[in-house]
């Protein structure tokens, strides 16, 4: 399809591609995973090129002496760059990073970000986590557990 370019990027609160919502926060878009009438569990996502350094000018290494090349476009609405093929000893690392998004706000998943999204809930979120070990940085950790939470 098309790309298109928003004049305000700040004017759009919610986009939806397919069935994946994300909601505007601090600048950018944050995947919504599920909801209820008031809380939303989103996810973040980051990528992290990492390779073995090859040497560049002078014997030193650096970050981007394995890129051979580099094009791009950039507008207002955001960056894409493509940087070609990568050699193969580059690794492609992606972190989730999941969010307590309520009220307008958007806060890392913990334990004290469920018990204020979710202050009816706090006897069932401290009788779960005191029987059931949630890691909050892993995201289907965190979903199972939005999952009970909301199912309360």
């Amino acid at each position: 399809g098309n790309v298109r370019d928003l004049a305000n990027n700040a004017s759009v609160r919610n986009v939806i591609f397919g069935k994946t919502m994300y909601v505007l926060n601090g600048g950018r878009y944050i995947e919504v995973l599920t909801s209820n009438d008031e809380v939303l569990l989103a996810v973040s996502h980051t990528v992290t090129l990492l390779n073995s350094q090859r040497k560049g000018a002078m014997g030193m290494t650096s970050e981007t002496t394995n890129i051979q090349n580099a094009h791009g476009t950039y507008s207002d609405g955001g960056r894409y760059v493509d940087f070609g093929e990568l050699s193969d000893d580059f690794r492609v690392i992606v972190k989730d990073w999941p969010y307590i998004y309520k009220g307008g706000k958007l806060n890392l998943a913990s334990k004290r970000q469920f018990i204020k999204a979710f202050p009816d809930k706090k006897v069932f979120i401290e009788d779960y986590l005191s029987k059931t070990k949630v890691d909050f940085e892993d995201l289907e950790q965190v979903k199972t557990f939005f999952d009970a939470v909301k199912a309360q």
